[in-house]
């Protein structure tokens, strides 16, 4: 993709690094960059990453200056001839230039919003959101919907991130010690800030914050670094609070992990930001923060986990936090690791272009762009199934905005869902029962205003839903007599057929591929850690094997006896040496606390305290999973654990694991038709035939393998 960032400047600060380091990771994924400015000091940057930057003279502050207008000629010359795909403008004027350019030349702008602007005539005369408007925190977000009426379907949301490469580089004291000769400061202790010397940034309660402390801490240095317009009132300010002696101004540079290499604190006194990228900088540089609660800031300083948050413009509240967090080494230390986690969780360079590429993707597709709603369907295992379709409909339709509609329990097995941008709930048992409750679903749904419909539920109800929250194309299975519903009617196949396949015929109905049948289930890294946390609290350490059983189902025939797994686990225990977690819902909890009496071994029981995510996240940290056919079992399969199955009256062929995961299915052929639905069925000899040491001995054959 030909791709040209626009800015007014590329001046030392927020959007200078923004231009500059997406600017070189975009290039190194194969993309043409240019970028075109009034200049600055990131020049030498790009020039030093050869990435092509031309010089317009466009830096001024109204949108009706005649250098703007003097340059749309210049500027679609520079389009035309480098063959630009998309333009990414940075700033309020370079928002109207490229809006005016990308009209006359037929290409989209995309637009990043770095913070929050005044209601201006300007705003409201020349609107100029973009194709897709970028926010870069979800006070952004809020700002731009409340204050500008960017619907929220246009808005991006892309939080910045930083090269976590460039901070991860630890300094060596004689280093430090020479920066600090260099710099002229000879205290032991450095509270610092970086960024622009502007009036939002709010330096001046820093100043006074620090004449608080000098006057109860000694060996104090406070070291400002940056460039803007407030640098010499600020300094004024220092000398007439008599602590300018104690305090450096630098000029913005490059190097900024070298100066945050001496920081004990990094603050930020900013009275309105929209993200605070210096902030996400000092955190990746495993510096603590201090920060006042504005803006943006809230979503990477996490109060009391990550840094401390005061209230702005109170230099008495500024002062406490930072005396409070020197005198915490151990504060400091745990603020300083969970920062960098938070860090490299979610505010990395590449995962902001990730997005940003997708953002690129969506506008160039803009006149072809759907808006795809999923009607899903109503156990958890089943919402599993259909992610292998979510996938091809992702692939198929890379651009669009898909939504899935599931019932409240099943929500969670769609969360972090990467093909997912939102999730509705039908909650059919509660607030939409009713008829009252169905029509405000309708209405709310007309809102959104979706063009295409997958229907993967048979019911007629949910055709019907769709047929009146006017979406043009319902594609799904012509059953229960709903066919006329449906613009794309397909015929239920009567061969057997697993139930991901099921799913995936309604994908090749729009040309998808469906080659990939595994299911995806996400774990994020807060759930890994707390399941981290519980074993570890229970005594397990990295290396002991573990075992997750899950006896637990929906409906009593699919169970495995409470006995045989008492006894399973009591062999697993005494002869392998393993660590056995019983898992399950609430209601399985008088279950578990069974088999953990029979087995008369020390089994852990998380039965009941665990949600989804975190039952994911066991999943994934098993050796091996020993379930019946239920959601869980397909959970431990789709995060690509290790996985027997035991199936009785039930089909494996229809709702037994699938994929390339790595699973076992153990059942027998007792002479009933399978599936069997006879829910008054009790010797349950299906799933008594199973014998606990066909099980055993397949687990040691899966383990032995670990």
């Amino acid at each position: 993709m030909n791709i040209l960032q626009l800015s007014t400047h590329l001046n030392i600060g927020g959007i200078g690094s923004y231009v500059t380091g997406i600017s070189a990771r975009l290039k190194k994924r194969g993309h043409n960059i240019v970028v075109v400015s009034s200049g600055g000091d990131m020049e030498k940057e790009l020039v030093s990453r050869s990435i092509p930057h031309i010089s317009l003279d466009i830096k001024t502050k109204s949108e009706l200056s005649p250098k703007l207008f003097r340059n749309i000629p210049r500027l679609l010359s520079i389009v035309r001839s480098e063959k630009i795909d998309v333009i990414h403008a940075h700033t309020r004027i370079t928002q109207v230039l490229a809006c005016i350019v990308s009209r006359l030349a037929g290409i989209p702008y995309v637009v990043t919003c770095h913070g929050f602007f005044r209601k201006k005539l300007g705003r409201r005369i020349f609107k100029c959101w973009g194709d897709k408007t970028i926010a870069i925190s979800d006070a952004v977000k809020t700002h731009l919907m409340n204050n500008f009426n960017v619907a929220a379907d246009d808005i991006a949301l892309v939080y910045n991130g930083v090269d976590i490469d460039r901070f991860n580089k630890r300094f060596t004291n004689d280093e430090k010690k020479a920066l600090k000769k260099s710099l002229n400061i000879r205290e032991r202790t450095v509270i610092g800030a970086i960024g622009r010397l502007s009036s939002v940034k709010g330096y001046e309660y820093l100043i006074y914050a620090f004449k608080l402390l000098i006057d109860e801490l000694k060996d104090i240095r406070l070291l400002i670094v940056g460039d803007g317009s407030r640098r010499e009132y600020l300094i004024d300010k220092a000398k007439r609070l008599k602590v300018d002696k104690y305090i450096t101004f630098e000029r913005g540079r490059l190097d900024t992990p070298e100066f945050l290499s001496i920081m004990d604190v990094f603050v930020s006194s900013a009275i309105q930001e929209g993200l605070g990228l210096s902030i996400v900088e000092a955190l990746a540089a495993g510096r603590p923060v201090v920060a006042s609660n504005v803006g943006g800031i809230s979503s990477i300083v996490k109060d009391g986990r990550t840094g401390i948050l005061t209230k702005a413009k109170d230099a008495r509240a500024l002062a406490g936090a930072i005396k409070g967090l020197l005198n915490n080494t151990a504060l400091k230390d745990k603020f300083a690791r969970r920062g960098r986690d938070l860090v490299e969780d979610a505010f990395t360079i590449d995962r902001m272009v990730d997005k940003i590429e997708g953002v690129y993707k969506a506008s160039r597709s803009h006149p072809d762009k759907k808006k795809i709603l999923i009607i899903s369907v109503n156990w958890l295992g089943d919402v599993l199934f259909t992610t292998p379709f979510i996938k091809a409909i992702r692939k198929r339709f890379p651009a669009s905005h898909i939504a899935c509609m599931v019932m409240p329990r099943c929500k969670e097995m769609l969360e972090d869902n990467p093909n997912v941008d939102e999730i509705i709930i039908y909650d059919e048992d509660h607030i939409h029962k009713s008829l009252m409750g169905k029509f405000k679903l309708i209405l709310s749904l007309r809102k959104k205003r979706f063009n295409t419909a997958f229907i993967l539920h048979r019911s007629f109800t949910k055709a019907l839903i769709t047929f009146l929250s006017g979406i043009r194309v319902r594609i799904g299975y012509s059953t229960k007599k709903r066919g006329l519903l449906l613009t794309s009617a397909i015929e239920e196949p009567v061969e057997e057929m697993h139930k991901i396949e099921y799913f995936l015929r309604i994908a090749s109905e729009c040309g998808a591929d469906t080659h990939d049948k595994d299911y995806e289930f996400f774990v994020n890294k807060d759930e890994k850690d707390a399941v981290d946390h519980f074993l570890k609290s229970e005594g397990v350490n990295r290396g002991d094997i573990i075992v997750v059983i899950n006896p637990g189902g929906n409906w009593l025939p699919k169970r495995w006896p409470k006995e045989k797994f008492a006894k399973l686990s009591r062999k697993m225990i005494d002869e392998l040496g393993a660590r056995v977690v019983i898992t399950g819902a609430k209601k399985d909890i008088p279950l578990s606390e069974e088999i953990e009496s029979l087995s008369r071994a020390k089994v852990i029981n998380a039965c009941g305290k665990t949600s989804l995510k975190r039952l994911g996240a066991f999943m994934e940290r098993a050796d091996l999973v020993v379930s019946s056919d239920s959601g869980p079992m397909h959970l431990a399969t789709s995060v690509k654990s290790k996985v027997i199955a035991l199936f009785g009256p039930t089909s494996n062929a229809i709702t037994g694991p699938y994929g390339t995961g790595h699973f076992e299915v153990i059942r027998k052929n007792i002479g009933c038709p399978v599936p069997c639905y006879n829910f008054g069925c009790r010797d349950h000899k299906c799933m008594d035939a199973i014998t606990v040491d066909e099980v055993f001995t397949k687990a040691k054959e899966v383990l032995s393998a670990r």
